[in-house]
């Protein structure tokens, strides 16, 4: 199931431009193999690999999703209503 989720989390980002979006579809692909792969031979070294890629993928998620955030204002060290 988490492989499925990594899978999902970079196939939406199949069409946006940018390495870092491509990164996470390989990644989440790599995710959706290795599981698939750790399920069927029970290989300890196959399942920590795995766990690694959801990571990575995760990690990549996270990246582009601040990236694509607006640039927020840096307070100003006043207290809101006070001068």
């Amino acid at each position: 199931m988490l492989g499925v989720a990594a899978a999902l989390l970079a196939v939406r980002r199949w069409f946006a431009p940018g390495v870092l979006q491509r990164t996470a579809l390989l990644t989440g692909t790599a995710a959706l193999g290795l599981g698939v792969a750790a399920l069927w031979t029970e290989n300890e070294v196959l399942l920590a690999t795995f766990v690694g890629a959801i990571v990575l993928t995760w990690a990549l998620g996270e990246l582009i999703h601040v990236r694509e955030q607006p640039v927020a204002h840096l307070p100003t060290g006043h207290a809101a209503g006070h001068a």
